[in-house]
């Protein structure tokens, strides 16, 4: 209607102006001139909206590079720290060789011999003959290398046997079974009275492996209580002098004895520990400890064999070969790595204590999850270098005592008497001591790769942090939390239905497959099967009706069910996000882009500044040589926080109800809270596009009625001004229709005066008179 009324105005009018309608969109009003940056403005909401958006993402991927800094120094510490490559081959070494021990063992009482392996013992009988037999012969070495095991393992010391016996108990039978058929059972209480063949020999009365302690006076009783019944078995150790450190010169030497005389002094040794008893009814864990040295890797390794006695008469066995490095500091480059990476926690630790104190002085407190996460991940960091600490010193020691073994040793056999006997019995103390530190140096060093483990799961939470503040990034994290909830429950449901399968199957199977003989066992069968890994062949041959019925049953709810529906609740809450945010916001390489823009923005005034300063410090001959800038607006650091105040926005963005969040926010007031013109300009600029990319699609209701409250009231004032308009113009042309018939009746008089021209020639003056003019 407007545009129509004017095109009706006359020429002389076209300049007037015409007011229009506004858009609907808030964000759009006032948009000002983007040349000078007069009329600039935003909502309340949009300028908190972004203000909250650039703190995030400022303080999200400001955390990135120092993640990455401290993922690469990680990665050169595991690398360097965690041997894994050495470490394994030298542990697959040992392990085969033992596993591979074969030994030819007679049935009692009979004439049948099977041959006996590490996996296929299953009587105390057969362990004796196992490690009389097999084991101290293969760690004897060959002819001229003793105390060897797979050429470079050499054997530190003797192997220790170390046994747990169970105290003696009523049976929980009927009194007269356990009469007739003599029944001895045990509880699970650890025994420590001395036993033996009564009435036997003295040698065996006074042997020390059927002692508590095993007469090591030198030890403290809660030591000897610790370590319980011990024997030693010979197998031409380590008998040369060591270096005071692994990795200087070689340990390698002759020995003193043949190995085939070790072998058999072991071998002896160990079957007349047997044939006394040593090994009865009573013993519930033996365990075989084994000290190696490879000067090869500079590692030393820890064999533990363990063996179990008391699953109903079957013994179980159980290999752990543990080695760990010899050398803390081969090189310079691992003393590098090391103050690099205990710089880097440290100072983790301390930019954490000071982000802490500034969010508690600016009343935002410290209980963010993300603030916990530095702290854990520091504090674990620093865990990291105390546990290298401790095994390096414990390693130092090490080192210290088994060259004082070698000089126990050395003495025994020098020395004759007391004399011998005290030097034989510290070489012992000493060897125990070796073995307990070999023991506490393979703990420190699982806790050191454990804490590795984890350190590594804090570094991927600390990639997230930084990648909180990318916008189609953040959703999937978003998304992450909000069905976290829905996924907790999710997983009540999943383990219910899964305990139940698992009983079942333990229930069915247990008693005659191993696969399934215990709980533990039962799990991991489970879970095979529903992997497509399990042995389903065997449960069918057992109970084919119900082990189909299992299977079917476990793949519908587990494979098509459950999972499906996990899926469900992912994708759902994934659309709930998406149109929470309504668009996908700006990619990697746009964000980018802008922080490069703004570092720029940034370094380019700072420079300005310094060339300045640099400028006004030259001699006046020397300044006409250089460029001079002409001086600027100063600019100050953006009063996030004081804007946030202002408004009355809270951390999560809400905004009080009076006045509305839809009030316009100009440069003018931007200025007031803190900003300086150009600072203030830009933020406007980038504010006004951050509001158009993230503009949604629906309003609330009360920001609808104000919008159209205002743009009504726009309406009503420009339909005044046209009416305005239109009285002064009609005002004006009144006046001058009434002032026509004046005019008219003028015009008519004049015109009836007219006289007709006169036809004669005109006289010579005016012919003289034109001439002139017409010439000219």
């Amino acid at each position: 209607m407007i545009t129509a009324i004017g095109q009706r105005l006359s020429p002389d009018d076209v300049s007037t102006e015409v007011v229009a309608l506004p858009e609907p969109r808030v964000h759009e009003l006032g948009a000002g001139s983007p040349e000078n940056g007069q009329g600039l403005s935003v909502t309340r909401q949009e300028l908190v909206n972004y203000l909250l958006s650039d703190r995030i993402q400022t303080g999200s991927c400001a955390t990135l590079p120092c993640t990455l800094l401290i993922w690469i120094a990680f990665i050169l510490v595991f690398w360097l720290r965690g041997n894994v490559e050495s470490a394994y081959r030298l542990q697959r070494s040992i392990h085969e060789g033992i596993s591979e021990i074969q030994v030819q063992h007679t049935i009692p009482g009979s004439i049948v011999t099977r041959t006996l392996r590490l996996d296929t013992m299953t009587t105390s009988g057969e362990v004796q003959t196992w490690i009389a037999s097999g084991l101290i012969p293969s760690l004897s070495g060959p002819e001229g290398q003793p105390g060897r095991t797979r050429t470079f393992n050499r054997v530190i010391g003797e192997v220790q046997l170390r046994q747990q016996r169970a105290r003696q108990s009523n049976c929980q039978v009927d009194e007269g079974l356990t009469l007739h058929y003599g029944l001895t059972c045990f509880d699970g209480r650890r025994d420590l009275a001395t036993f033996g063949v009564e009435g036997g020999a003295d040698s065996v009365q006074q042997d020390p492996a059927f002692v508590a302690g095993a007469g090591l006076d030198g030890l403290p009783e809660a030591d000897r209580v610790r370590l319980g019944f011990i024997a030693w078995l010979k197998v031409g150790g380590l008998k040369t002098s060591l270096p005071t450190a692994i990795g200087t010169s070689g340990a390698s030497g002759a020995s003193s004895r043949s190995s085939a005389g070790e072998a058999a002094e072991g071998t002896l040794r160990a079957e007349e520990l047997f044939a006394a008893g040593w090994i009865d009814e009573q013993t519930q864990q033996l365990e075989v400890h084994i000290a190696l040295f490879n000067a090869e890797v500079r590692s030393y390794c820890h064999v533990l064999l363990t063996f179990f006695f008391r699953d109903g008469g079957l013994a179980r066995s159980k290999l752990e070969v543990r080695p760990f490095t010899g050398d803390v500091y081969p090189t310079a480059l691992y003393v590098v790595v090391d103050i690099v990476w205990a710089t880097l926690m440290l100072g983790l630790l301390l930019w954490t204590l000071q982000l802490s104190c500034e969010g508690r002085r600016r009343g935002r407190g410290c209980a963010d999850g993300w603030f916990l996460l530095d702290y854990v991940s520091s504090l674990v960091g620093i865990l990291l270098v105390i546990l290298f600490i401790i095994f390096a010193l414990k390693l130092s020691g090490l080192s210290q005592m088994l060259v004082q073994l070698v000089t126990d040793e050395e003495a025994a056999k020098s020395q004759v008497g007391q004399a011998a006997q005290r030097a034989s019995q510290r070489y012992y103390e000493g060897l125990v001591l070796i073995i307990w530190d070999f023991e506490n140096l393979v703990l420190v060093k699982s806790l050191h790769r454990l804490s590795m483990l984890w350190y590594g799961v804090f570094i991927m939470l600390r990639f997230f942090r930084g990648f909180h503040g990318q916008p189609r990034i953040a959703v999937i994290g978003r998304t992450i939390f909000l069905s976290a909830s829905y996924l907790l429950h999710f997983v009540l449901i999943l383990a219910v239905v899964f305990a139940n399968f698992v009983i079942g199957a333990y229930v069915l199977f247990g008693s005659q497959l191993q696969a399934w003989s215990s709980m533990s066992k039962a799990i991991r069968s489970t879970l095979s099967v529903l992997l497509g890994r399990g042995d389903f062949a065997e449960m069918y041959d057992l109970h084919p009706i119900s082990a189909t019925v299992w299977l079917v049953a476990s793949i519908v709810l587990f494979v098509f069910l459950l999972t499906n529906m996990m899926l469900a609740i992912i994708v759902d809450h994934h659309i709930e996000v998406c149109t929470e945010r309504r668009q996908a916001g700006w990619s990697m390489w746009r964000q980018c882009k802008d922080s490069l823009d703004e570092a720029w923005w940034q370094g380019s005034y700072s420079f300005r500044v310094m060339y300045r300063q640099f400028h006004s410090q030259l001699s006046p001959a020397n300044a006409a040589r250089w460029r001079r800038l002409d001086s600027e607006t100063e600019r100050r650091e953006l009063p996030l926080e004081n804007i946030l105040a202002a408004v009355g926005a809270d951390d999560e963005g809400r905004l009080p109800s009076d006045p509305p969040p839809w009030t316009r926010v100009d440069i003018a007031m931007l200025q007031d809270f803190g900003c300086d013109s150009i600072t203030a300009e830009r933020v406007m600029r980038k504010c006004m596009a951050f509001a158009r990319e993230s503009t949604p699609e629906t309003y609330p209701p009360d920001r609808l009625l104000a919008e159209l409250d205002g743009v009504m009231q726009q309406c009503y004032l420009s339909v005044d001004s046209l009416r305005e308009e239109l009285q002064e113009r009609l005002s004006q042309k009144l006046v001058e229709c009434s002032n026509l018939e004046p005019r008219q009746k003028k015009l008519d008089g004049l015109a009836r005066n007219i006289q007709p021209a006169d036809s004669t020639e005109p006289p010579a003056s005016r012919l003289q008179l034109t001439a002139p003019l017409s010439a000219t």
